[in-house]
């Protein structure tokens, strides 16, 4: 049997675990994608699990050779040789196989051979992720010192994302005085003269990436810009941001956002000042899950409400809690007829498979060509959504452009499920 998880699959045949890695998680992590791992079951000697919740994915872990199965994170479990990852619909799956590990553990620990001694192929040890370069590495809040090229010992590594929510919170950096050449190397790379009273540089590319490991603050969150480490998320704000930071790590990505910066007047160009621009921390990643199906998220445009909702509140009051809640919606052509006019082409909205609603016959007009030019490449379109209410009322609002203003460019990056 196969128990396809989010960064790789397991096969158990003729009492043999085999394990290969695939998928940009994997690659992320430095794993080595497309060769099976095998091991004997005789050689399994622990086995731990950690369940999905709906925004964080799980993990099956290995003890091998007599060996403990290691404590992995979130950061860490994607980039174990060992392990696999799973998404919430899976929790199921990977609890019966953690069930049946449990009693392959226990009858050999009854054998007279010991897991030890049974011979097997080691998997090839790895850099977990994110990259930690040396225990030496200097954390935010060590003595101040100027960092390498390569900014402090945690890297801006994996797959950029962009944030499931509108950015609205313009953040301050923190900590920017400990990475003066930093700011020397962002005026060279965007070939800006240092003014008598400073330099601004706007819109350029930042990511956040979560440090779990740090010595000082397990929730830390450094910010990097056009890759050059300039400082951390403040202590409170980066307790909200790092679980979904550390998830996305977890799947080899990082949060991408734009970054302002000012640099100092000095001889070189001194330290200055960072500010970012963020979603809601609720917001980083969509409450649920994409579905299953070759997809395509629309491009993000002004809000569109939904009608209808009133209907389905068996399905959107699953959802509500005492905040908005930032959704994965996908929309559908149909044929609707509302009282007795003549049937139009509707635009169908729905929540993990069921209908929530629909678009009014004039916002239905605004966008179905877009959705059209999704579908017939054969991909689910999928865009932004935020719901609240109460349990006695809910409201869905839709965040999508309208087919005029797709820009041709993004038309032309929509390949055809088949060229996956």
């Amino acid at each position: 049997m196969d128990y396809v998880g989010y960064n790789g699959t397991i096969s158990i045949a003729r009492r043999t675990w085999v394990l290969t890695q695939h998928g940009v998680a994997a690659r992320a992590g430095g794993l080595t994608t497309r060769q099976s791992h095998r091991v004997p079951l005789e050689a399994v000697s622990d086995v731990k699990l950690k369940p999905a919740t709906r925004l964080t994915n799980g993990w099956l872990t290995l003890g091998l050779g007599g060996l403990q199965a290691a404590d992995l994170g979130r950061s860490t479990a994607a980039s174990h040789p060992d392990s696999i990852m799973f998404r919430h619909k899976d929790n199921d799956l990977f609890a019966s196989l953690h069930q049946w590990l449990v009693t392959v553990v226990s009858h050999n620990l009854a054998r007279p051979v010991e897991s030890g001694q049974v011979a097997f192929d080691r998997a090839e040890a790895t850099r977990l992720f994110p990259l930690q370069h040396g225990a030496d590495a200097a954390p935010e809040r060590q003595a101040p010192r100027d960092h390498s090229p390569q900014g402090a010992g945690w890297q801006q590594s994996g797959i950029a994302v962009q944030p499931w929510a509108k950015p609205t919170i313009w953040q301050n950096v923190v900590g920017e005085s400990r990475y003066t050449s930093a700011f020397q190397r962002l005026l060279k790379k965007n070939r800006a003269r240092l003014g008598e009273n400073g330099t601004e540089l706007t819109g350029l590319p930042a990511a956040l990436i979560a440090e779990p490991d740090n010595q000082y603050d397990p929730n830390a969150v450094a910010v990097f810009v056009q890759k050059e480490q300039v400082g951390y998320l403040p202590r409170d704000t980066a307790a909200l941001y790092s679980p979904a930071l550390q998830d996305l790590a977890g799947r080899g990505e990082y949060l991408a956002v734009d970054a302002r910066v000012w640099v100092a007047p000095g001889s070189g160009g001194g330290p200055g000042s960072v500010t970012v621009i963020l979603p809601p921390h609720e917001g980083v990643q969509s409450f649920n899950e994409p579905p299953e199906e070759p997809h395509q998220v629309l491009p993000s445009g002004a809000a569109i409400q939904v009608t209808g909702e009133e209907d389905h509140l068996d399905i959107l009051t699953r959802y509500v809690c005492d905040r908005e809640r930032h959704l994965a919606v996908t929309l559908h052509l149909i044929d609707e007829q509302r009282n007795r006019a003549q049937p139009y082409r509707c635009v169908e909205v729905r929540l993990d498979g069921h209908r929530v609603g629909a678009l009014s016959k004039v916002m239905s007009e605004k966008i179905a060509d877009l959705v059209q030019y999704v579908a017939v490449r054969g991909r689910v379109p999928v865009c932004r959504a935020v719901l609240k209410g109460s349990p006695l009322r809910a409201e869905l609002v839709l965040y999508v452009a309208k087919s005029h203003e797709v820009t041709q460019k993004w038309l032309e990056g929509v390949r055809a499920a088949t060229d996956n």
